[in-house]
């Protein structure tokens, strides 16, 4: 892949990362396309509430390792792979192609790649009996072995379109820290000294919490932010009027000054 077409396919999810934010921000409310300028530095410009706003956008990232060091990368990429090999086994079964399942793991800890197969198998199995009894919800038992050494509960939904199964990303999060918050943030401290902003009237940065394990902030960030006092006191002395953290996964906003929660935790579908 080319410099220039990652360069564009970040630019792409940046973009449609901004548009769920701002759709949440505003309460639903869509903005046009002649509003939102792509620009370089900041990432977007956008005309809101006759002002021009500068959004710069970073996606957040924990540290490599987890608490007990596991690589949390590794993990990640175990589980997207074991992901196409459920989803390959369910978009084949008319029964279960318009469905959706969030596996709720026992711990971040996942069965051995050359088990991904017989995996998905015992899972298939168990989502029809789910199908036919009407079951949103099982405990696993040792019925299914492999599943049940893995896995304490299943969810399983029909929906109305094709969406790919889910697990307890926030097993892979040790909770936000607040270095680790701030490490997000410092490289955009000298970008934001950079801006030239005689054409804006505000400045703002968006971090976004995304789907991989590595980005999992946890839930209920309140338990968190209100007592960063380092964070806060560096968020003053920035050129950002406003800092937001957007949990995309969860559709909910935190806005700084104050932390104000926008918004009640709803799992949507993965950019």
């Amino acid at each position: 892949m080319s410099e220039k077409t990652m360069r564009d396919k970040k630019k792409e999810v940046e973009h449609r990362y901004l548009i769920g934010f701002l759709s949440l921000l505003r309460n639903g409310l869509e903005m046009s396309d002649d509003d939102i300028e792509c620009t370089e530095s900041p990432d977007f410009i956008i005309n809101l509430n006759n002002k021009r706003i500068g959004i710069e956008i970073t996606e957040h990232h924990s540290s490599e390792k987890d608490a007990n060091e596991r690589q949390r990368r590794a993990t990640e990429e175990d589980w997207e792979l074991l992901r196409k090999t459920i989803m390959d086994s369910v978009w084949k079964d008319s029964a279960l192609s318009q469905t959706h399942s969030y596996l709720e793991f026992r711990k971040l800890e996942l069965p051995h790649r050359r088990d991904f197969t017989r995996f998905a198998d015992e899972l298939i199995k168990l989502s029809r009996e789910m199908i036919t009894s009407g079951l949103q919800v099982v405990k696993l038992d040792e019925r299914y072995p492999l599943l049940y050494k893995y896995v304490g509960r299943m969810y399983l939904k029909i929906v109305e379109c094709f969406i790919s199964w889910d697990w307890n990303h926030d097993a892979g999060s040790v909770g936000l820290t607040e270095p680790e918050l701030i490490r997000t943030i410092e490289p955009k401290i000298g970008k934001a000294v950079k801006y030239v902003q005689g054409c804006m009237d505000e400045l703002w940065l968006v971090i976004i919490e995304g789907h991989r394990i590595s980005q999992a902030m946890g839930v209920y960030l309140e338990r968190y932010l209100t007592h960063f006092s380092e964070l806060d006191s560096m968020l003053q002395q920035l050129r950002f009027n406003k800092v937001y953290i957007h949990q995309y996964m969860q559709n909910v906003i935190y806005k700084w000054p104050g932390w104000v929660k926008i918004g009640q935790e709803r799992f949507i579908e993965t950019i």
